[in-house]
């Protein structure tokens, strides 16, 4: 089985390879970066799930044989109780005509950080500002919600949670 990964993030790449691993016997997973064409933090679910679609399209483009293309998109929604950090997963898989899409959990930022997002902001960055301590390795690795949590629900977590949905909606009709 041929996985393109739309991303070569350390915490994308590795919730996909734990996700298949579980369910599919065996993977060859090849990790390409491409633009997502959506801002650096996207604040809606639409424009999450737009960045993910659009990562699909980009590496459809320079490939022709392919059994899963997998994108992931973190976000921050805010709603009346307050700002939250999760992530969507859309796979096109080849031989299934629907896209697999999945959403994570979500985690809640804390207000001060949640009143610095912004389109044009990575929200790594706000957080490597507001926890000096933290290593650029460790904010790869656990993510924003890893940090947050400390350590609790990491990046990759939150990623295999929406693979394991996305995966879900689909499985009965995929034939690996």
């Amino acid at each position: 089985m041929k996985i393109y990964i739309t991303s070569q993030n350390e915490a994308k790449v590795n919730a996909v390879k734990n996700v298949f691993r579980k369910i599919f016997n065996e993977a060859e997973f090849i990790a390409i970066k491409v633009n997502s064409g959506v801002s650096v933090t996207p604040t809606t679910d639409d424009e999450a799930l737009k960045g993910c679609i659009n990562r699909i399209e980009a590496v459809k483009r320079q490939i022709e044989l392919y059994d899963a293309i997998v994108s992931m998109e973190g976000l921050v929604s805010k709603n009346s109780y307050g700002s939250f950090v999760y992530g969507w997963a859309a796979i096109d898989f080849f031989r299934c005509s629907k896209l697999a899409i999945g959403c994570s959990a979500k985690v809640m930022l804390p207000e001060d950080i949640a009143e610095q997002v912004s389109n044009n902001i990575e929200l790594s960055e706000i957080i490597k500002a507001r926890y000096n301590d933290i290593s650029a390795e460790q904010m790869e690795r656990w993510g924003t919600n890893g940090i947050i949590t400390n350590g609790l629900y990491t990046r990759v977590n939150e990623f295999e949670d929406a693979l394991l949905c996305a995966i879900g909606s689909v499985i009965r009709y995929l034939d690996f």
